[in-house]
């Protein structure tokens, strides 16, 4: 099977100061052909808190770890079976979590996690949390913001009253489609959500300058805190490319591919990493 590139660009606002990496977001890359990671695929995670507890940061970084802990660990060979069991254990860490404290500290928190599998994208979503996934020339939101009314539907409406860890049950949304070379898929923080009309997101996804529409968006409308990330898959490398990156065709092959398409796709905000996969089920 041919070897997948993704490029992505994160961004961060905490205090209405721009972070080059943002800590609500996870990536994860395969070590090797033969680690799980391989097996199962890239996995993103996108996570907030529903409230402003001192005890928020590390409710998140508790509810990330447990996903990619759980997901890889998980014994089926379905990247959706996977996907749901992680969201459900992470939910149940959190709530045993939330009863050790006082109800005012008791802190709950929204992931959005996608997997990359060779040209499969799968998703699984509780809320809070906003996904848009460009593909097939058809753009989706995951949930639909309540401003884009009821003709492009998805599986859950927004719902900024939900999140891990009120209860030791929850159910995520679960999304799955094709995602070709080209194809894009933006994760943010929900608080962005009802900021953004369809169109608005049509030429975030198609521009350069989404990365500078964004802030500027945020400093408008005096947003202190703000999260995303943007992934795109590129066509495979040549063999040289991926066996020799090194080399004058390798340097080349992938210079090309790294400032295709999407250009400075949030570039101003971060830098930018290519990242390769081995693709296959």
């Amino acid at each position: 099977m041919p070897g997948y590139e993704t490029k992505t660009s994160q961004f961060g606002l905490v205090g209405s100061i721009r972070q080059h990496a943002s800590d609500r977001i996870t990536m994860v890359e395969p070590g090797s052909l033969f680690a799980p990671e391989a097996r199962k695929g890239r996995l993103y995670i996108v996570v907030e808190a529903t409230q402003g507890a001192a005890r928020s940061a590390d409710a998140c970084k508790l509810v990330a770890r447990t996903i990619q802990k759980t997901f890889y660990e998980d014994g089926s060979f379905s990247v959706t079976s996977s996907l749901r069991a992680a969201l459900m254990v992470a939910n149940q860490v959190l709530y045993q979590e939330n009863v050790k404290h006082d109800p005012r500290e008791r802190v709950r928190v929204g992931a959005t996690c996608a997997v990359v599998k060779g040209t499969d994208l799968f998703m699984g979503q509780v809320a809070p949390g906003q996904a848009y996934v460009w593909s097939e020339g058809r753009l989706r939101a995951l949930p639909t913001p309540t401003a884009w009314g009821q003709a492009h539907l998805s599986a859950a409406p927004f719902n900024r009253s939900a999140g891990m860890g009120a209860s030791l049950l929850v159910e995520p949304e679960l999304y799955r489609s094709t995602f070709n070379p080209g194809e894009r898929l933006l994760i943010c923080s929900s608080n962005l959500a009802p900021l953004l009309s369809r169109d608005t997101v049509l030429e975030l996804v198609q521009s350069p300058e989404a990365a500078e529409a964004l802030h500027e968006l945020c400093r408008e409308r005096g947003l202190d805190d703000a999260h995303g990330l943007a992934v795109e898959l590129l066509p495979p490398l040549s063999e040289t490319a991926r066996d020799r990156p090194l080399s004058a065709q390798g340097v080349s092959e992938r210079g090309r591919l790294a400032f295709r398409s999407l250009g400075g796709w949030f570039a101003r905000l971060t830098g930018e990493a290519v990242l390769t996969m081995r693709g296959g089920k």
